[in-house]
């Protein structure tokens, strides 16, 4: 594993024990760079997910820098990785806590708006406050 500084070996990814890809093989040299292409639900982002502890890998095992990534501690870890996820949003798993902030201005807001409007706003939402 010495001479790729990431690579994965036999990696089988999925959810609920059941294999979505199998036996993936990634060899990647300190400054190369790989492109996952594929279209939706192919398994792109299941792959990614597995690689960064996001998800348990079914089967395989991944390497960066010589050591075992399930193995690194989470700050060791991070000091060697970065993702940035692009995700859609899931509303379906979304609380009222993590809505509300997006949809109801602050009590700081409201008194601004109160100013400039003569008081529409406060009595609008006064339900909030």
């Amino acid at each position: 594993m010495e001479e790729f500084y990431f690579c994965t070996e036999g990696l089988t990814v999925g959810y609920h024990g059941v294999p979505l890809i199998k036996n993936i093989e990634i060899r990647l040299k300190k400054g190369e760079i790989l492109t996952l292409i594929g279209p939706n639900g192919a398994g792109k982002t299941t792959i990614l997910k597995s690689i960064i502890r996001q998800l348990e890998p079914l089967s395989g095992v991944a390497w960066l820098d010589g050591r075992e990534i399930q193995r690194l501690s989470g700050n060791a870890f991070s000091k060697k990785v970065s993702v940035v996820l692009t995700d859609r949003g899931r509303p379906e798993l979304m609380t009222c806590e993590d809505v509300l902030p997006a949809v109801i201005p602050t009590r700081d807001a409201l008194d601004g708006f109160q100013r400039r409007t003569g008081g529409s706003c406060r009595r609008r939402w006064s339900w909030f406050m």
